[in-house]
Order: structure tokens, then sequence, then C-alpha cells
């Protein structure tokens, strides 16, 4: 009996999905027996774009190039270039030693060693362990359905219930205890995590379900059903499985879910341990620009908001510079090595932008990853809306989650951040006008948002918050 190959059908791009077939092996004695058996694989669904990111192996921008200094300098004005580090830096160090001077050591570490501080870490860590118990509820809510191949109703009620109560409780739970807005914002920020998770999860599964029924409902006249199959078990549904959900949830750094993802064979100790010691002194530095030029200023009103304004503006932007690296370069990167995930892409080149939605999609890509294609993408597909109205609701969704977090951290309903954010959308509109969009002038505005955005954020909330207690640590009963 002649040899049959193997039909592949083409596909333009790699996210959409692939029916591979393959032979039954040994001895046939008719027609009827030789027939083609199915392997379903898949990355990710159809309607995701593959052009705008896929996980693939690559290094964290700030170590694509290590002469950082040289990629700045213009042999025009690289004399002025070296006069504005100078001038940087005699500044900042001017402040500070004039500010010990006048005010003392206001750095103790003693302020992390209250009893407080010990009673937030022991319930942040049951907090943590709760959370990650709870997911797996969304786990067993797509195993299911994807075993009975039928995403209808009850699964959607269950699943929407579940992310109910993952933010009633928690959030009832964090807002009637005392809790220091520190750890508060930490924990605030690990509920959102893993919600953002669940959700990827499901929806990715639930968008893979319909495209495998719709693609074994056209191949079913000629095919075997999947569980026939005696090739090897890959990709979806076979990626419904304990050990890859809990490696999402828990080890991957990353909010959207996919299939398979590109691993590193092996892991760097050093690096590693390089990371790290870089996290701790990103957050000594932090530790001390907090409380010794920042905490004055919110505790005591000059009386002037202007001039408070700019004595928190220079700590400030240098108290997110160092918890964006410490944050998105050190520890993602760190916790990415430990576990071999290979793609780095936790940020772009934002400090580039000229305009602010380009900022807005390079400095944390795992966010703007999640609502790109859960926001975005998705409402397109599914409810028809055009591009304005999908970015609007994205903005919305960006709002309320950034208040979530200042709500919890505070324990006050105070929507200036809610506000904050919905007002980038306006600014996005003048920063892409033809006069600002690619020019100097559209990254001095992208700088300049940032630059008055997060004193007037802290003057806002923090204010209110020294006005009931004493301590941005120990915050007591």
């Amino acid at each position: 009996m002649s040899k049959r190959s193997t039909q592949k059908p083409q596909s333009p791009r790699r996210t959409q999905v692939e029916l591979l077939y393959k032979k039954e092996k040994g001895k046939q004695d008719s027609l009827e027996n030789d027939e083609e058996q199915p392997v379903y694989s898949v990355s990710r669904p159809s309607i995701y774009p593959s052009g705008v990111h896929a996980p693939t192996v690559r290094k964290a921008p700030l170590e694509e190039n290590q002469n950082i200094l040289p990629e700045l300098k213009s042999h025009n004005l690289e004399g002025l270039y070296n006069l504005s580090f100078f001038l940087l830096i005699f500044t900042l160090g001017y402040n500070v030693i004039r500010n010990i001077r006048e005010k003392g050591w206001q750095a103790d570490i003693r302020l992390l060693l209250c009893p407080e501080v010990f009673r937030d870490i022991r319930f942040g860590i049951v907090v943590y362990a709760s959370l990650a118990a709870y997911c797996y509820t969304t786990f067993f809510v797509v195993k299911v359905t994807v075993w009975w191949r039928k995403w209808d109703l009850l699964s959607s009620v269950l699943y929407w219930c579940s992310q109910i109560g993952l933010y009633l409780v928690l959030t009832l739970k964090m807002y009637s205890r005392p809790l220091s807005p520190i750890f508060g914002c930490l924990l605030a920020m690990g509920v959102l995590v893993f919600s953002l998770k669940m959700h990827s999860y499901y929806a990715t599964n639930n968008l893979l379900l319909q495209e495998f029924r719709d693609a074994i409902e056209k191949k079913r006249g000629n095919i075997k059903s999947l569980e026939n199959s005696n090739t090897s078990r890959s990709g979806f549904p076979y990626s419904v499985n304990l050990k890859d959900f809990t490696y999402f949830l828990l080890a991957a750094p990353t909010l959207v879910y996919e299939t398979n993802y590109p691993r590193t064979k092996e892991i760097r100790v050093k690096y590693i341990l390089w990371n790290l010691i870089q996290l701790a002194i990103c957050f000594l530095v932090q530790f001390f620009l907090l409380c010794q030029l920042m905490l004055p200023v919110l505790k005591r009103d000059s009386g002037s908001l202007l001039f408070d304004f700019m004595k928190l503006a220079i700590p400030s932007i240098f108290f997110w510079l160092l918890g964006f690296y410490a944050l998105f370069h050190c520890w993602l990167n760190a916790w990415a090595e430990l576990w071999r995930f290979g793609d780095r892409g936790f940020y772009r080149d934002w400090w580039n932008s000229t305009t602010l939605d380009s900022f807005w999609s390079k400095w944390n890509v795992p966010v703007h990853e999640w609502c790109l294609r859960h926001i975005f993408v998705e409402s397109m597909h599914k409810y028809h809306v055009n591009r304005t109205s999908a970015t609007a609701a994205t903005f919305l969704m960006s709002a309320v989650l950034h208040e979530f977090i200042f709500i919890v951290s505070f324990k006050t309903i105070r929507p200036f951040m809610f506000f904050g954010i919905l007002f980038q959308v306006p600014l996005i509109r003048l920063s892409q006008t033809a006069s600002v969009s690619g020019h100097r002038r559209g990254n001095l505005l992208v700088w300049l948002n940032l630059f008055m955005g997060h004193p007037l954020i802290e003057l806002l909330y923090f204010r209110s918050f020294f006005q009931v207690h004493h301590s941005l640590f120990c915050v007591r009963v």
C-alpha cells in the first residue's frame, strides 16, 4: 500500500489554530483503517494580535546595551549632557546634606521594627496564601468545562461569583483592620495580580475551546475523536492541567495565559543574587528618600501647596524611578531566572516616549498586554465596539483598578487617582498631535506628566492620612 503524506493546513500566523494529522503506524488491512488522527496544538486564540507581543526569549531593555551613558551623548552637545548630570547630582546631594543638617537623621531603621509591622507581615502572608489557594476555583471551573466541551451559563456564573467573592471578602477584610498604607498597597496589588491571572486563564481557555469545537466540527467527517489519538498529548485541551496552571499562577511573571512559554536551559545563580543585591540597595535608598525628604513635607502643611509641591517633586520622581527599576528590572528578572522564564520583556524604552499612549504601553508591559487582550481586543471581538470605545473602556478599567489600590491602602474613598487616570485620555490626544508627537516636546510632556503627577497625588492622599495617624509604618488600632 502506498504511503500517504501528512496534510498540514497552512496558517498565516502562529496564533491561528493548527490541526496536524498523523497516520497511524503499523500494518493496515484496508483503506478504512487508514484514517488520520488529530493532534490539537495552539499557543493562544486567533483573535489576539500576534505581531504586538509574543513571548520569546529576549533580554531586559536595560541589559541589551550596557553602555547607557554613551547612548545619551550627542557628539555636538556632549559637554551639555555632562553638565546636566553634574548639576543633577550636585543639586540632589546639596538638598540631602542641607536637610540632614536642618532636621537631623530621619531615616531610622527602627521604624520598621515596631510590633505593628510584624503584625502586617503575618497578615500579608495569610492573605497571599489564601489568594493562591482561592485561585484554584477558577482552574476547576475551566477543567470541568473543557472536559464537558461546553461553555454554558453555569460556568460563567461560577467564575464571576468567584471573582466577586475574591474582591468582596479580601477588600472588606483589609479595609476593616489597621494596616499600613505600604502593606495595604502591596496586598491590593497582590489581589489584582491574582485576579487578572484568573481572568486571563478563564477567558483564554474559553476562546480556545470555541475555536477547538469549531475546528472539530469542520473536520468531523474524516477524523476520529481526539481521545483516540495515540500521538503525544500537548497543547489544548491537554494544557488544562494542574501543573501548567500552577506554573502560570505562582511562577510565571506574566499576567496573560498561553499554553506554553519560552524557557531558558539553566538558572544563573549569580544573576539572581546580583539582582537581589540591587533590589536591596533600591529599597534602602527609597527608605532614606521617604523618611528624610518626603515624610516631613507630607506630615506638616507649610501653608503653601505650591511650595510643598516643589519640595516633593525631585525626591518623588527619584523614588518612583527606583521603584520602577527595583520591581520591573531587578525583582521580575530575578524571579524569571529562578523559574527559567525566557521572556524578559517586562518593560520597553518608555523613557524615550514622545506620546503618552506610547509611555503607557511601554512602562508596564505585563499590565498593558493584559488590557490589550482582555479589554481592548475582546471588547471589539465580542461586543463589536469601535477602537475609540475600546480605548475608553481600557482606561476606565485602569482607573478603577488604580483607585482600588488607593482605597485599600488609605482606607478612604477619594477618587483623585481615578480622575487622574481618566485625565490621561485628553493628554494622550494632545501628545498625539503633529506638533508634539515624535518631537522632543512630546518627550518633555511625558516627563512633565510624571514630574507633576506623583507629588500631587502624594499630597492629596497622604495629607488626609496623617490627619488621623502619626506614623506611616506603625498604624495602631
